[in-house]
């Protein structure tokens, strides 16, 4: 053994004897099956854009939705005061009947001379 030899690199198995027909065989046969490939590939994106593009559909359809019912919740609410508001004046407007009708009996009592029940 010498010390400085430098190991020599694997062997490759002798080239087999292959007729180009054989060949042309093997390379039409990848050539179809890199063609499957990328039609696979070409077929995934495009699975993959449509998804993409329902996504942004839907999204735009959530964020629609969502404007929608924030601007029914803000009508409801204003809706909701004016009905309030209403309520609190029908309210007012009968106790000030009630406080006529109140006053109207007492100056009627106060002016007609008092007369006992009769028993």
């Amino acid at each position: 053994p010498v010390p400085f030899k430098i190991p020599s690199a694997p062997s490759r198995p002798p080239p087999t004897k292959e007729s180009l027909e054989e060949r042309r065989l093997r390379l039409l046969a990848r050539k179809q099956s890199l063609e499957a490939k990328a039609k696979w590939v070409a077929d995934s994106e495009e699975v993959m854009m449509q998804a993409g593009v329902q996504a942004q559909e839907w999204l735009q359809q959530l964020d629609n939705r969502s404007k929608a019912i924030a601007c029914q919740k803000e009508t409801f609410r204003k809706a909701w005061a004016d009905q309030e508001v209403a309520l609190l004046h029908l309210m007012v407007f009968r106790l000030v009947q009630i406080q006529a009708t109140a006053a109207a009996n007492s100056t009627a009592e106060t002016s007609a001379p008092a007369q006992e029940p009769a028993l």
